[in-house]
């Protein structure tokens, strides 16, 4: 009868020790595909700069920080920090790292990657217009005179003109992202922002600098992530590769169309200047 007892008991305790290194295991690999989803889309939804850094700092936590570069492609000015709590069960606990949080989790949220994503802030007037001839000319255009300007296109430049448009605007500073074409037929909301709300569209592109640092081959890495694949934000990635080239299962650099960018002008420049000389270019619909 003891003998039984001690089989018994070795016997649960081997399946329940199974059965936590498979929950641990499942979990650490839901973890690294996700957060490997979560910077490849802050990759390329960031047209004011924005970074996204990820560390494990426990075997159920991480923490998440948000870098901005709305004024600099090197400094950051600011940087937020959130972190997340995963248990055995895959359920998560996301909350910003402030004077708020504590033991209670009173702003505690467990909608995540969602909740990450709408942490993605952008100013309201960082945007870009999609152009349509319906539309006529937009004329109005708000104009600071510190950051980064917002330059919408008429017409989509082919992916093979690149570097001929970035040294167009070079002559009035550092170009740091390019805004790709994402969009179809059936899209007809102008008015496009970082972090969308209700029915605004989303923007993505090319990163030129990211975390402060110039991309060597920023095409190569645009495509690559585009073609790579996402399955805990395979909607997202989904969307955007379908309004790149539609009924295509991979993209290639040719199917890339530019129809706008991101200008940081000379620390000297007058930016009413700048944008008054842009908004003359025969291509240019809007420089916000």
């Amino acid at each position: 009868m003891k003998k039984a007892i001690i089989i018994t008991s070795m016997v649960i305790f081997i399946v329940a020790s199974v059965i936590i290194f498979t929950n641990y295991h499942q979990r650490n690999l839901l973890m690294a595909q996700m957060n490997k989803d979560l910077q490849s889309y802050y990759y390329i939804c960031c047209p004011n700069g924005n970074e996204l850094d990820i560390k494990q700092v426990d075997s159920d936590e991480y923490k998440y920080s948000i870098s901005c570069f709305p004024y600099s492609i090197t400094d950051s000015t600011k940087k937020e920090n959130y972190k997340l709590k995963v248990n055995l069960n895959q359920k998560f606990t996301f909350e910003k790292i402030g004077l708020l949080t504590g033991a209670s989790g009173a702003n505690s949220t467990t909608d995540f990657p969602n909740c990450l994503i709408t942490e993605n802030d952008s100013s309201r007037i960082q945007r870009f217009y999609l152009y349509s001839s319906e539309n006529g000319n937009y004329e109005s255009a708000t104009i600071q005179d510190e950051g980064k300007i917002y330059v919408s296109f008429k017409n989509a430049i082919s992916s093979s003109n690149i570097s001929s448009v970035i040294d167009e605007y070079s002559a009035y500073g550092t170009v740091t992202w390019l805004w790709v074409d994402t969009y179809n037929e059936s899209d007809t909301i102008t008015a496009t922002i970082q972090n969308p709300q209700g029915n605004e569209r989303g923007v993505f592109g090319i990163p030129l600098y990211y975390g402060g640092e110039k991309i060597a081959a920023p095409l190569d890495k645009f495509v690559e992530i585009i073609n790579d694949k996402h399955p805990c934000l395979e909607n997202e990635f989904d969307v955007i590769r379908n309004g790149i080239k539609t009924e295509k299962d991979e993209i290639t650099q040719s199917d890339v169309k530019i129809i706008g960018v991101v200008l940081l002008p000379k620390s000297d420049s007058a930016y009413s200047t700048v944008i008054d000389k842009i908004s003359e270019k025969e291509n240019v619909y809007v420089a916000n």
